[in-house]
């Protein structure tokens, strides 16, 4: 909370905290009312850029280890420190890297910190005010899944853990992370086979997966009392006890999961998903078991496009199984505009929270109560087709378009310009490889104006698609804008700030003679899309309205690999055509 000046003032949420120098514990409360003073990089060789006796020191992250810098401003006279990030990423949770003196440290948004040095003199009080039982980061790495649109992850765990640092008798390290709930999982499979040794692995996970706490909020702190999407919690927060003790299993066989995914399909109409889903019992008594399924978010508007049919009751055998199927029909008339892209939205979590169906299927009976988290993110779509072929008459010809959806459709226009022929299934990525194959298909062109700046545009259709622009896919189009054979200028997409930093992706121009580079404007694409439109000024390209210009375009794999797999070469364009 800044308390003063009143220009400021206000309570500030996004926020989060140090294991190793806690805001608030056994001897310590946070710290009220002080006041701020920015300290600068304050690395441990760095020259304070002011004196934070008794004062709140104001750091920016970066060089050395952030526990370095506490120990740096608490041997100063600190009485707390925050820490601001050094570029419009969420505030992270670091590691100990080193240091003795360490005490209340809050990591904050670059932004607040800009707001604190915007004014002479800050006013901030501190505390610990994020409950952490029952909630998940909103940092979180949370799915549909890359490539299969599924439920990820599958289920949650505590990803902090604070250990003994081997050979120092005292020392302790904090690690924070999806990578520390990992091995929590892996401890609580461990835990259940040795009580149940002859379980097989479907049975252990859908035990850990049937048996969780769902009730889990998404960084309270930031976002309020919001339950987290299954797309971010699974099937919600481990419970070890409660799945050694269960009698009842669930799991969808075909998935090899206690998750039900329907996946992020385009519904231009009306949408009918299955799932088959086997419930075991191991009791040694007949149970006659409830099925229900409910919504996350009850009062979302969208719930009124989804509609679930699937039994009231069923009855198993002892030690018997039973499958049920879980149907569900999506109206696309109900659902909400997909506003999400892989561009200026490509990042947006909370957007994407928004359009996301999502809830429990739950079994029950008398004496236990299981749940399968169910998913799916549903966008709501057009259905514009044309047909195979078009007759020519003295070079012009009619193409009709009907649109069989309930969305209008939108439709670019571009000159054609080249084509890939596809690649061999063969050659193409199985499950478990680490490659990626950009297909081409198609390329296009056209001038046009973004507000009063004339550009290019350039379409790019591959061959299968990408649940996101950014990854795996990198299109370098090169441009001989003279035309005397070498390339003069490179566009390419990227993503904004670097790998994993935004979800947006981006159209860089670079200037090839002297290696300068800008990113003019975001690139034009949807998600799990095959289209990709790229634009750029002319001006940036040595172009005019009226030039003719030749260029090649070139797929790369830019998550596994790096490597080329793919080019349409030697195209020619003319603007004045």
């Amino acid at each position: 909370m800044i308390n003063s000046p009143a220009s400021i003032a206000g309570t500030y949420n996004d926020t989060t905290t140090v294991d190793w120098a806690p805001v608030q514990d056994a001897t310590h409360d946070g710290f009220v009312g002080k006041d701020v003073v920015y300290t600068g990089r304050s690395c441990p060789a760095d020259t304070l850029a002011a004196d934070p006796t008794g004062q709140v020191a104001l750091a920016i992250r970066g060089s050395c280890s952030v526990s370095l810098k506490v120990d740096k401003l608490f041997a100063a006279g600190a009485v707390g420190v925050l820490v601001m990030m050094a570029d419009a990423s969420e505030p992270i949770s670091f590691s100990y890297g080193g240091g003795t003196q360490l005490g209340p440290t809050l990591i904050i948004l670059k932004s607040y910190g800009d707001l604190i040095r915007s004014v002479a003199t800050a006013n901030v009080t501190v505390h610990d005010s994020q409950p952490l039982v029952k909630s998940v980061v909103g940092t979180s790495a949370r799915g549909p899944s890359y490539s299969y649109q599924t439920i990820k992850p599958e289920i949650g765990a505590p990803g902090a853990s604070l250990s003994a640092i081997a050979g120092t008798g005292t020392l302790e390290a904090a690690f924070g992370g999806t990578s520390g709930a990992t091995p929590m999982i892996a401890g609580s499979a461990a835990l259940l086979l040795e009580a149940l040794p002859h379980a097989s692995p479907a049975e252990i996970k859908a035990r850990l997966m049937n048996n969780t706490e769902t009730q889990i909020q998404t960084a309270p702190n930031i976002f309020g009392p919001q339950l987290a999407p299954a797309t971010r919690i699974g099937g919600g927060e481990v419970r070890v006890d409660r799945a050694l003790n269960a009698k009842t299993i669930a799991w969808v066989l075909e998935d090899e999961t206690a998750g039900i995914s329907f996946g992020a399909p385009s519904i231009s109409q009306t949408g009918a998903f299955h799932k088959t889903v086997l419930i075991y019992n191991a009791s040694n008594s007949k149970r006659r078991y409830s099925v229900s399924a409910d919504f996350r978010d009850a009062t979302g508007q969208a719930t009124a496009a989804a509609r679930f049919n699937l039994p009231s009751r069923v009855d198993v055998g002892p030690r018997g199984v039973r499958s049920i199927d879980v149907a569900l029909t999506v109206d696309s008339s109900k659902l909400a505009t997909w506003t999400l892209n892989g561009g200026s939205q490509g990042g947006n979590g909370s957007l994407q929270t928004a359009l996301e169906l999502d809830g429990h299927v739950t079994i029950s009976d008398t004496t236990e109560r299981i749940t399968l988290p169910w998913s799916i993110l549903p966008h709501k779509a057009a259905n514009v087709r044309a047909g195979d072929e078009v007759e020519l008459r003295g070079g012009t010809g009619t193409v009709r378009l009907s649109n069989s959806g309930t969305l209008p459709g939108r439709t670019e226009v571009f000159a054609w310009t080249g084509t890939s022929k596809r690649i061999s299934r063969g050659l193409l990525p199985k499950p478990g490889d680490n490659f990626a194959v950009i297909d081409l298909g198609q390329v296009g062109v056209r001038q046009a104006t973004a507000g009063s700046t004339p550009v290019v545009q350039f379409a790019i259709n591959t061959f299968g698609k990408r649940a996101h622009p950014n990854y795996p896919a990198e299109f370098d189009i090169f441009i001989d804008a003279n035309r005397d054979g070498t390339p003069d200028y490179l566009i390419f997409n990227l993503e904004s700030g670097g790998f994993g930093v935004s979800g947006q992706s981006v159209v860089a121009v670079v200037d090839l003679s002297t290696g300068a580079g800008t990113i003019f404007f975001f690139a034009d694409a949807d998600l799990n899309s095959s289209n990709m439109i790229m634009t750029a000024p002319l001006a940036a390209l040595g172009l005019t309205s009226t030039s003719q210009f030749d260029f090649s375009v070139f797929a790369f794999d830019n998550y596994f690999t790096g490597k080329l797999t793919d080019s349409i070469e030697n195209m020619t364009f003319s603007f004045a055509a």
